[in-house]
């Protein structure tokens, strides 16, 4: 289960990702933000499944 700080880690990730999608740019992760996705994949690659979902949704419109 993801804390509140590891969630705070991955808005700031998923703003990185989404800065580089924009740009075509690299993504840098810093120690404690790859731990976050390391240590809480499950929890994290379900949520990028419910993002995506959400975005594909939203492109449609």
């Amino acid at each position: 289960m993801l804390s509140d700080k590891d969630y705070e880690l991955l808005d700031k990730v998923f703003l990185k990702l989404k800065q580089a999608d924009f740009t075509c740019s690299d993504v840098v992760l810093g120690p404690e933000e790859v731990r976050v996705l390391v240590d809480d994949f499950d929890d994290v690659n379900n949520q990028l499944v419910e993002i995506k979902k959400i975005m594909d949704e939203f492109e449609k419109r």
